[in-house]
């Protein structure tokens, strides 16, 4: 038994020491890549640069029926506190009701004044 027992431990160690325990990574052998010939591509046409949108030229105001010329501040001009206005006016009674609005036509201020004399009768 005891034979037996060391034939099985020799044929183990014989076949363990025939194993071949290395890792093999295999990588296969690079080709050549043929890269293509350039071809001329279209470049893209320049972007044209947008043109800046001219702001409005400060102008005296007049208003709709025509009874009322602003000449300071000019329309279309930034402003700032505290603001005199003046102008001409042709208006009844000489009464005149004004408003300061922002460029979205929110009224900022309102009040009313006399001119100097009405309108012709």
């Amino acid at each position: 038994m005891r034979t037996a027992a060391l034939v099985t431990l020799a044929a183990a160690l014989l076949g363990a020491g025939c194993v071949d325990n290395r890792i093999v990574v295999t990588t296969p052998t690079p080709t050549p890549v043929r890269s293509a010939t350039p071809t001329s591509t279209a470049s893209p046409s320049p972007t044209p640069s947008p043109t800046p949108t001219p702001s409005p030229v400060p102008t005296p105001l007049l208003s709709a029926r025509g009874g009322i010329l602003v000449k300071e501040p000019l329309a279309n001009t930034h402003v700032r506190s505290p603001l005199t206005i003046s102008g001409e006016a042709s208006v009844f009674e000489a009464a005149l009701i004004w408003q300061v609005t922002d460029t979205a036509g929110r009224v900022l201020a309102s009040g009313f004044t006399t001119a100097t004399a009405g309108a012709p009768a």
